[in-house]
């Protein structure tokens, strides 16, 4: 078992030596965070009664720990776009309340319905397009957590806040609500404000935290795809427990963060070979699907178990990975394995294409059917609704071309 403690504090009194910043402070702030992080692991080793190797455990842990120093000293990139971008919605919804509200007195009633309509698609347009980025930051800034899984959506459940604020603020301008008639204004300088706010404090930290960044290297890639493998490891086999295996939102939880990382492996190695090396690259990838495949080919055992013991089997075998890392052989999960065809990478690239490009064919091509010459509007708004399904396609890999069409077009299609 490992102190939960000793050696926590033993690589934090460490690190206190080498901070030259701010010395009190900026201690207590990376302790508390490595704490936290160590806290973390170390009930993820603890739960897997199969991790037992002490070399192993302290590897895990030792690796975590370095990942939250080295979160101290970073440009917060994907976090502050996303939280800027939350920001800019609850702009752009303020700007559409005072918009609404200088027309009121030389616009009808009908012209006013259709400039907060046109607002509020725009907003909605970019919320659909911000979802799967926002999605992907919230994974990555959280761990895996299937007991209070709304921890993962913080980033998400801010993005429909601000949406659903934006939108009240339009219908207070609309309805001139007297209540609400400097809401906008307000709203505009906050909003303003912390997008300025989060500029200048990622600014500051890069400009400070310059040297510390060099002194303290982040984990691998591979190192992070491991960590994300024992958090899967560990859910589980927690869910081998108490009939959880039987909750379908568990499993679907299991399988889509193996996904992520099954799409984390296969570019873990690649990104670091320049790009004029083909063949340097054309090996990294082969190196990285094959891990992918290793990690991938659990989902179809996670979908298709039915008991406890079916989880804690999956358990162990993902298990296996993190002890081949630990043991520096996980490279023969990729020596033995053959070399990745082209046909193979046309036909991934093809698959992530396909539904996007279909997509947007028909966007451009559906308003021009005969149908559409007395509506240019409804026209316009399936052009619209396409493009945007096709960007989502592009970043998300998961819409079904048919049903989306279908949908479009049952809501658009001008009446008799």
């Amino acid at each position: 078992m490992i102190s939960k403690h000793a050696y926590t504090w033993k690589i934090i009194n460490a690190l206190r030596a080498q901070i030259t910043f701010s010395k009190y402070w900026t201690y207590i702030r990376v302790a508390g965070r490595v704490r936290r992080e160590s806290q973390t692991i170390i009930g993820y080793i603890d739960g897997l009664p199969e991790l037992t190797d002490p070399v192993i455990r302290l590897r895990l842990l030792a690796t975590a720990m370095r990942g939250a120093v080295y979160k101290q000293f970073i440009f917060h990139g994907s976090a502050s776009v996303v939280l800027t971008l939350n920001y800019v919605i609850l702009l752009l919804g303020a700007v559409g309340a005072m918009v609404i509200t200088f027309l009121r007195e030389a616009s009808t009633v009908g012209a006013l319905i259709l400039t907060s309509l046109v607002f509020a698609g725009s907003l909605l347009l970019l919320v659909m397009i911000l979802t799967p980025y926002v999605r992907f930051v919230d994974v990555c800034t959280s761990h895996l957590d299937l007991n209070t899984p709304s921890s993962m959506y913080f980033y998400w459940r801010m993005l429909l806040f601000f949406f659903a604020v934006s939108l009240l603020l339009m219908a207070g301008a609309l309805l001139d609500i007297p209540d609400m008639s400097r809401a906008p204004d307000m709203v505009f300088l906050i909003a303003l404000f912390h997008v300025v706010a989060v500029l200048m404090v990622n600014i500051i930290i890069g400009i400070t935290y310059y040297r510390e960044r060099r002194r303290h290297s982040a984990p691998g890639p591979l190192d992070r795809i491991i960590l994300g493998l024992l958090e899967v490891a560990y859910w589980s086999h927690w869910c081998r427990e108490r009939r959880r295996w039987s909750y379908p939102r568990h499993i679907k939880a299991l399988i889509a963060a193996l996904e992520r990382l099954g799409r984390e492996a296969e570019r873990f190695a690649v990104r670091r070979v320049p790009l004029w090396d083909i063949t340097a690259r054309r090996d990294a990838r082969r190196i990285g699907v094959c891990l992918a495949n290793e990690i991938r080919k659990h989902k179809a055992s996670l979908a298709a178990s039915s008991n406890g013991t079916d989880l804690e089997k999956i358990s162990v075998e993902i298990l296996k990975i993190v002890e081949l890392w630990s043991d520096g052989s996980i490279k023969q999960l990729w020596e033995a394995a053959g070399e990745v065809t082209l046909a193979e990478r046309v036909r991934r690239l093809a698959a992530r294409l396909w539904p996007a490009i279909v997509l947007a064919s028909m966007g451009f091509v559906l308003p021009l059917l005969p149908v559409f010459d007395n509506s240019q509007q409804a026209a316009q708004s399936v052009r619209i609704t396409l493009v945007a399904a096709a960007v989502i396609a592009l970043a998300s890999g998961g819409v079904s071309v048919s049903e989306r069409v279908n949908a479009v077009l049952d809501k658009s299609l001008p009446s008799e």
